[in-house]
């Protein structure tokens, strides 16, 4: 358990260096994240259940708990905009301050009205501010929408209704997807006439343009589900 101000007093070397791919993060517990914006100044940001954010590539950052409780943080890492075949062609070969600079060039038309520090390229929506929608059988709340230059960039929560049993492939994106089951009750995962029981915690990622389905097992199930391009493609 750390105090609110640990990052803004912990040395640099505490930080990770940040990474090449954009990050979501989804938040279960009462978790902390700190990070470094571009002009080194360290901020941080109380996070609950159901908070999502959103940061793009090298932005040094760490997340510590604010009680005895468990504390997660479901981290996506994809590589969007810069994981396009142009882009990557472009890079190849060239030296480390010249690579770090054609990102930031890549990056900069970010709108920074959306980022919650100005020019950090960090920021945060919260789940208190989720509206619920009917989707078919789903109850769906949009937890995280708005990425720079990533249109099918979104998390989602899932409600599956205890009563749901029809097989029909109902979700169709196009655009990867990878999953995590929360709460206590299992959800069975339809998809090109296979099926597959998820117990909570279990995780699956499902690739652009197939069409599935969550349906109940015993009781309501609940899926958070991070939407983006390239998210195959980036490490775990």
């Amino acid at each position: 358990i750390i105090d609110n101000d640990f990052g803004e007093k912990a040395p640099r070397w505490a930080y990770n260096q940040g990474h090449f791919e954009q990050q979501m993060t989804y938040f279960i517990g009462k978790v902390t994240a700190y990070w470094i914006d571009l002009n080194g100044k360290a901020h941080h940001v109380n996070m609950q259940t159901g908070d999502m954010e959103w940061h793009v590539p090298f932005v040094p950052h760490l997340y510590t708990k604010r009680d005895d409780n468990e504390a997660l943080i479901l981290a996506v890492t994809y590589r969007g905009e810069v994981g396009t075949r142009k882009f990557l062609d472009s890079i190849k070969g060239m030296p480390d301050n010249e690579y770090s600079d054609r990102i930031r060039q890549q990056l900069n038309g970010i709108n920074k009205a959306q980022l919650s520090t100005g020019d950090s390229g960090y920021f945060v929506n919260r789940y208190s501010d989720t509206k619920t929608v009917a989707q078919g059988v789903y109850q769906v709340k949009t937890l995280l929408r708005g990425g720079p230059f990533q249109p099918d960039t979104l998390g989602l929560e899932y409600t599956v209704p205890a009563d749901s049993e029809n097989k029909d492939y109902d979700i169709k994106v196009a655009a990867e997807r990878w999953g995590f089951v929360l709460g206590e009750s299992p959800v069975r995962l339809g998809w090109n006439g296979h099926e597959e029981v998820l117990a909570p915690n279990s995780s699956f990622f499902i690739k652009a343009g197939v069409p599935h389905s969550l349906r109940s097992v015993k009781g309501e199930g609940k899926v958070v589900a991070m939407v983006g391009d390239g998210i195959n493609d980036a490490p775990a």
